[in-house]
């Protein structure tokens, strides 16, 4: 029998407080960082050169050798 897929979360940090989004964001890395190969599954994307398939791609590659990723897309929102 096999195991329920486990939930995907999303965060979308949106407004004006750039100080306490980028602070989220810092803490959010500082956490994938801290864990074994951690480095090796957190990716950081620039949302004005990036298509929404790019992220996809990134977002649905099994982690290394850990339980998660950390996708960052930084302005993609702006972009739409």
């Amino acid at each position: 029998m096999s195991q329920p897929a486990k939930p995907q979360l999303i965060y979308v940090l949106w407004g004006s407080d750039r100080f306490t989004r980028d602070e989220q964001v810092r803490g959010l890395k500082r956490r994938m960082l801290a864990e074994p190969f951690g480095e090796y599954n957190l990716t950081l994307l620039a949302g004005d050169h990036v298509t929404v398939r790019d992220v996809r791609a990134v977002a649905d590659a099994l982690p290394f050798m850990g339980e998660r990723r950390l996708v960052v897309v930084e302005g993609l929102l702006g972009r739409i």
